[in-house]
């Protein structure tokens, strides 16, 4: 695929992939050969009540997401902070940050405007909230994909500016994986993203589509990429 003045466009849809599937499509970003723009697209679902079982579901599985994403820490003595994007996984989130060891937490939850999601999402993870600080409780506008990615970038600047390790844990809404994906491939810092499932959150599950759809779009231009 050569330079040219219009470069093709693409659109992923990644509402029902795994994180791992998103991995590797962002990892094949490296690999095109010319200029080009693609969106991630995410159909938000409608909300829906989190299942009580979901909180505690056991971890099977841990570990960068792909190979390429387990990063390389500044120095490997300093402290691990963890960045957690949360969702209703919250055994998975709570189970990241002690399989972490982590010394610090930062957790992101989606901001939706027409649903009770976020809500929803803190009274889930209400364990694991009471150990962060309320400063390091973020929120995200899920419709606003690059929002999320620049938010991402800041909060990992400001761990290495205070000489510690970040590791992201995408965990959520799809489109904050993406976003991490993306943190670690093409920011400044060599970030790992970490994925951790359990046996509950394997199951395949139905859901509506809310109608809304969040996007997030990456451009290469002169070998150069952008989000």
């Amino acid at each position: 695929m050569r330079e040219s003045e219009n470069p093709p466009e693409i659109v992923v849809d990644i509402s029902s992939a795994s994180r791992r599937r998103i991995a590797g499509v962002v990892q094949a970003l490296l690999e095109i050969d010319g200029d080009f723009l693609l969106d991630f697209a995410y159909a938000q679902p409608a909300f829906y009540n989190a299942v009580e079982s979901w909180s505690s579901d056991v971890i099977v599985s841990a570990g960068p997401v792909l190979p390429i994403f387990g990063g390389v820490a500044e120095e490997p003595g300093l402290p691990i902070h963890a960045i957690v994007g949360l969702g209703y996984e919250a055994a998975s989130a709570l189970g990241a940050v002690q399989h972490l060891d982590a010394s610090t937490v930062w957790t992101l939850n989606a901001e939706c405007a027409k649903s009770d999601f976020s809500q929803e999402v803190d009274r889930v993870n209400s364990i694991l909230l009471e150990l962060v600080p309320p400063a390091q409780r973020l929120r995200y506008p899920i419709d606003d994909g690059f929002e999320i990615f620049d938010l991402l970038n800041r909060v990992t600047r400001q761990v290495v500016r205070h000489n510690a390790n970040p590791v992201l844990v995408p965990l959520g809404p799809k489109i904050f994986a993406v976003a991490a994906l993306l943190v670690s491939l093409l920011g400044h810092f060599d970030v790992p993203v970490f994925r951790f499932s359990g046996e509950q959150l394997g199951a395949v599950r139905d859901s509506q589509a809310s109608g809304v759809i969040s996007l997030l779009r990456v451009m290469r231009r002169g070998g150069i990429y952008d989000v």
